[in-house]
C-alpha cells in the first residue's frame, strides 16, 4: 500500500488525508460499496461524461488488481462498456475491513503528519464508509473515473470493439492467435468471464501422428488439423449450430475416447495458434493476436512446462509457429494487436 501511495503522491501532491483514505478504502474494496447501484451506473457514467471533454481512456492503478479508468466524453457503446467493468468488478471484488485498517493504519504512520492524523483518526472513530475525494482534490484534479479490475482496465479497447461489433451482428467468432506463452489463454477467459460464451481451444486440434508427415510440417501453418477444426466447430458455429467434437489428448497422441458437446452461443472465442490459418480466418468477425518478447517467453514457458517440454517447445514448436508468423504473415492480418510482456495486456498500435 505504500508504495501505491507514494506513487499517487508523485502524481497528486495535494492529496488531503480524506484523499488518502479514498485511496486506501478503494484498494481494498473497489467498488463494491456501489453493487446497489449498479441500475443507475450507466446513466450516472453518461451523465457525467456530457460535460467532458473527448480524451482517451486512461489506467492508473491503485494496487491490489484495481485500476481508476479515466474518462472525458463517452460515446454510448464507450459508456455501455465502462458502466458493464465497473458493475462486473463490483459482482466480482470483496474487501476486507480489518485488512482495510491496517493499510490505512500503514499509511498513517509512514505519513507522520499531524493534519493527517485529524482527519483520519475521527475517521476510523465513526465507523469505516466509503468517502469522497477532498473538495480540494476535486479542485486542482477534477477526477473523473470508475474503479475496475486492473486486468478489464487494460483490457478496455477490447471490451470496446466486441461491443461495437455486438451492435451491428447478432453472432460473433473471435479469433485469439499469437505465440505460445503470450497470454492468449488467459485472454480468451479473461474475455469470456464477462461475455459467459464458449471457448474453443486449437490445442484440441492437433495433428495425429499419422498426420505428421515431413511434407506437411514444412509448409507453414500445418501443425493444426485445420480441416478438422473447421469442419467441427467453425463451419456449424457459422449455421448458429451445436458443436460435437473429439479433441486431442496429449497424454495418449490421440483422440480423446469422449465427445465434447458445446450448446450454441452467440459469442465465441478461439484461442490458439493457427486460428488465422488462411482457410479460417475468414469465419472471424475479430481477429487478435497476442505476442511476447523472446526472453520473457522462454520463462514463461520454462516455468508452465518444465525443462523437457521448454526444450520440445525451443526446437519444436516456436520455430514451427515463427515460420507461421512469418510467411503468412499473421500478424499484419489482425484487426487488434496485444502484448503481455507487463503481465497485463497492451493494446499495441
Amino acid at each position: 500500500m505504500i508504495d501505491t501511495l507514494k506513487q499517487h503522491l508523485q502524481r497528486y501532491p495535494q492529496m488531503q488525508g480524506q484523499d488518502i483514505i479514498k485511496l486506501c478504502f478503494q484498494n481494498e474494496f473497489g467498488c463494491e460499496h456501489m453493487l446497489h447501484a449498479q441500475q443507475k451506473s450507466l446513466q450516472h457514467i453518461i451523465d457525467e461524461s456530457q460535460s467532458l471533454a473527448k480524451q482517451e481512456v486512461r489506467v492508473e492503478s491503485i494496487g491490489n488488481g484495481l485500476a481508476r479508468l479515466y474518462f472525458g466524453q463517452l460515446s454510448t457503446v464507450e459508456a455501455y462498456t465502462l458502466h458493464q467493468l465497473f458493475v462486473w468488478t463490483a459482482r466480482t471484488y470483496q474487501g476486507n475491513t480489518d485488512n482495510f485498517i491496517h493499510k490505512l493504519e500503514e499509511c498513517q504512520k509512514w505519513l507522520n503528519d499531524e493534519a493527517i492524523d485529524q482527519e483520519i483518526e475521527p475517521y476510523l472513530k465513526n465507523g469505516i464508509h466509503p468517502v469522497s475525494h477532498s473538495e480540494h482534490y476535486h479542485e486542482e484534479y477534477n477526477p473523473h473515473y470508475r474503479v475496475i479490475r486492473s486486468d478489464l482496465a487494460f483490457c478496455f479497447p477490447l471490451f470496446l470493439k466486441i461491443n461495437q461489433l455486438r451492435t451491428e451482428k447478432e453472432t460473433l467468432l473471435i479469433a485469439i492467435d499469437g505465440k505460445c506463452g503470450s497470454g492468449k489463454t488467459t485472454l480468451a477467459n479473461l474475455l469470456n468471464e464477462v461475455y459467459q460464451g464458449n471457448i474453443f481451444h486449437m490445442d484440441d486440434f492437433f495433428l495425429q501422428p499419422h498426420q505428421r508427415s515431413s511434407k506437411r510440417l514444412e509448409m507453414p501453418g500445418e501443425n493444426v488439423d485445420h480441416e478438422r477444426f473447421l469442419k467441427e466447430v467453425l463451419k456449424p458455429l457459422s449455421q448458429r449450430q451445436d458443436i460435437t467434437y473429439q479433441p486431442f489428448d496429449c497424454s495418449i497422441m490421440q483422440l480423446s475416447d469422449h465427445k465434447e458437446t458445446v450448446r450454441f452461443h452467440t459469442i465465441s472465442f478461439i484461442e490458439g495458434t493457427y486460428s488465422l490459418h488462411p482457410d479460417l480466418i475468414d469465419y472471424y468477425d475479430l481477429k487478435i493476436v497476442t505476442t511476447i518478447d523472446d526472453e520473457t517467453q522462454r520463462e514463461r514457458i520454462l516455468k508452465r512446462n518444465g525443462p523437457d517440454l521448454a526444450e520440445k517447445f525451443e526446437t519444436i514448436w516456436i520455430p514451427l509457429e515463427n515460420n507461421y508468423f512469418k510467411q503468412l504473415d499473421i500478424f499484419s492480418k489482425a484487426d487488434i494487436r496485444c502484448s503481455t510482456k507487463n503481465n497485463h495486456v497492451d493494446i499495441l498500435p
